[in-house]
């Protein structure tokens, strides 16, 4: 373990790696380290920018996650069960992705707050028996819907910060 916390936003669309700093007791400092994107949302663009390391999107932890970081409001033409499918298939890719960093970098906890209904398919993934229960052990998949927030407004919203609160409590017990 190398002393390090993580900190992943997803949505249906996106996910967002930071890595958490613990800066005060209302607020936290977290520096964004990648991102993966469900494949129907990458545009020419965005796919350029992903395959290649660069472009537009901004890196080191300021400014906004990125012109893209609400959701899309774009229709992808598929019907309720199929749209649900594609989300279960990004969600997969999601832990696997989060398994790979994590078994790699060896981080203390990684918190991953996703909105509720993506929370079984991220959980049924870490438990015991599934894929990757080994990175598991590190990983907790909480609620919260902060896929859309700048980071600056992710470093201060309650659930974040309680995350400090609970570094605080751990080391004085």
């Amino acid at each position: 373990m190398n002393g390090q916390s993580w900190i992943v936003t997803a949505d249906n669309r996106k996910a967002n790696l930071y890595l958490y700093h613990k800066a005060a007791l209302d607020v936290a400092r977290l520096e964004f380290l990648r991102s993966i994107e469900h494949a129907e949302t990458v545009g020419e663009h965005e796919r350029s920018s992903l395959l290649g390391g660069g472009g537009p999107s901004r890196r080191g932890g300021a400014g906004p996650v990125s012109g893209s970081g609400t959701p899309h409001s774009g229709s992808s033409g598929l019907d309720g069960h199929a749209a649900e499918e594609e989300h279960h298939r990004f969600a997969k890719r999601i832990c696997e992705w989060i398994a790979v960093a994590s078994m790699a970098e060896k981080p203390e906890r990684v918190s991953v707050f996703v909105p509720v209904r993506m929370m079984a398919y991220l959980r049924a993934d870490f438990e015991r028996g599934g894929k990757h229960a080994d990175a598991g052990k590190r990983v907790d998949v909480l609620d919260g819907d902060l896929m859309p927030l700048r980071v600056s407004e992710l470093a201060a919203h309650p659930k974040v910060v309680a995350l400090g609160a609970t570094d605080a409590h751990k080391a004085a017990v």
